[in-house]
Parts: C-alpha cells; structure tokens; sequence
C-alpha cells in the first residue's frame, strides 16, 4: 500500500482544508472594505461600560445556521456578559445606522493560493479541475477586533502581537480567542 501512496502526487490526498474561489466570491467584499476602515490602532480595549451599556453587533463570515455561525454563537454566550447582535458580513451595511456603538469585527488575512495539477489518473473529465487539469484554491485566517463604530478606531487588546499569531482558519475560533482575551482583561466570569 505504501508504494501505491507513493506514487500519488502531492495534491491526491486532501490534508487542508481551504475555502476556493467560488466560496471566496460570496463574501461581501464591499461590506468587508468598510469594516476595516480604521482611524486609529489601539493597543488597548474600549471602555467596559462602553460595552456594558449597549449591544454590541457581532459579525461573522458564516452563513446563518452554519457551523462556524453555531460555534460563534455558542462562543459568545460562554465569554460575552453582555448584550450582542451576530450578523453575517452580508448583513452589516443595514445594521450600521441602527445605532451601535461598538462592532466585534474579523481582520481577514490571505493565508496562501495554491495552484495545482490535478493527478488523480490523468485529466479528469468532470468536476473540479476538469477544463483545464488544474485549479486554484485561497485560504484565509481571521482574527478579531473591537471597532469603535462612530470614531472607526479599532481596539486590538493589550497584545497586538499576541491577538495577530493566534488567529485561525475558523473565523468561529478566532472570535472565541478575542472573547477569552477580553474576559481576562475585564475579569469576566465564564458562563457554564
């Protein structure tokens, strides 16, 4: 079995997972431009009645009832003590005159494309790959902010540093390490 592996090229096993360009094309672009508009870099967090004293809008590049949109639900009701609105990217130019004051918003990061060959027994004749023997996949990592949504200043925590090498492939799971960075900053309690 092992010499039968070994003859497989590099891209015969899937070991990643990647989002491609036609999931990539969904995202809201325009929506995206607007949320990383940003005045100012802080290296602090707002104000905690800033957040306690309002509802603060949450927003995720997952589909509604999604797993990523679930996780990130399921995050926030764990680490966040306040009031919250999770919205997709797609929703967020309609909430931004609704009055928030304060947005937890994904950074997106190109992670790499890969361009590859398709080996599997020569050219395929359908689906991925089959018009010209190759394809092209994006992948990307998150993580997230707190953006001051009348001043556009972005609150990177007290470790820029540190919130930037954790992020993560799962916009879910870059989310839930702003929230644990934020629950040991205000010296929040974990909900069960």
């Amino acid at each position: 079995m092992k010499k039968e592996i070994d003859k497989k090229g590099k891209t015969y096993f899937i070991d990643k997972m990647y989002i491609d360009n036609k999931i990539a094309e969904n995202f809201n672009l325009e929506a995206e431009k607007t949320m990383k508009k940003e005045n100012n870099s802080i290296n602090d967090f707002p104000k905690e009645d800033g957040l306690k004293n309002s509802n603060i809008l949450v927003v995720t590049y997952a589909e509604k009832d999604k797993l990523h949109y679930k996780n990130s639900l399921k995050f926030l009701n764990k680490y966040y003590p306040y009031k919250y609105t999770l919205i997709t990217i797609d929703e967020f130019h309609d909430y931004l005159d609704k009055g928030y004051k304060y947005a937890l918003i994904s950074k997106r990061d190109f992670l790499e494309r890969i361009e590859s060959k398709n080996e599997l027994q020569g050219k395929p004749t359908s689906g991925f790959g089959a018009n010209d023997n190759s394809y092209v996949i994006d992948t990307y990592k998150y993580y997230y902010v707190v953006k001051d949504l009348e001043t556009l200043d972005m609150y990177y925590g007290t470790d820029k540093e540190k919130l930037i090498s954790k992020e993560n492939v799962s916009p879910a799971r870059a989310l839930k390490t702003t929230l644990e960075m934020m629950l040991d900053f205000y010296k929040w309690t974990e909900k069960e």
